[in-house]
C-alpha cells in the first residue's frame, strides 16, 4: 500500500500512497503532513482492520531525496504493537 503508486493496481486506480512521488518535494513538515494524511486515508480505506498509532519521519541531510519512515500500528485482534520501517530513496 505504501510503495504502490495510485493507478498501478489493476482494477483499482485509487489504491496506493505513492510514497516515491514525495521524494523530490521540499524537505519540510508540510510534506510529512501530506504523507501522513495520505497514509491514514489509504489505511482507513483498504486496511481498516489496522489502527495507526503513529508515523515518524526522518530525512537524511546527506540525501534530501530519501525518506525514512516508521509506522507504528496495532491490529485490534492482536495484543502486540508493530513497527513497520520504510526507507525510500531515489536511484
Amino acid at each position: 500500500l505504501i510503495l504502490t503508486n495510485p493507478g498501478e493496481r489493476i482494477m483499482d486506480p485509487e489504491f496506493g500512497v505513492g510514497i516515491k512521488k514525495f521524494l523530490f518535494e521540499m524537505n519540510d513538515e508540510e510534506v510529512d503532513y501530506q504523507i501522513n494524511a495520505k497514509i491514514k486515508e489509504q489505511v482507513s480505506k483498504y486496511l481498516s482492520y489496522i489502527n495507526i498509532l503513529g508515523i515518524q519521519f526522518q530525512r537524511s541531510p546527506d540525501n534530501e531525496n530519501s525518506i525514512y519512515m516508521r509506522i507504528t500500528y496495532k491490529i485490534p485482534t492482536l495484543t502486540k504493537v508493530i513497527n513497520a520501517d520504510f526507507s525510500v530513496s531515489s536511484p
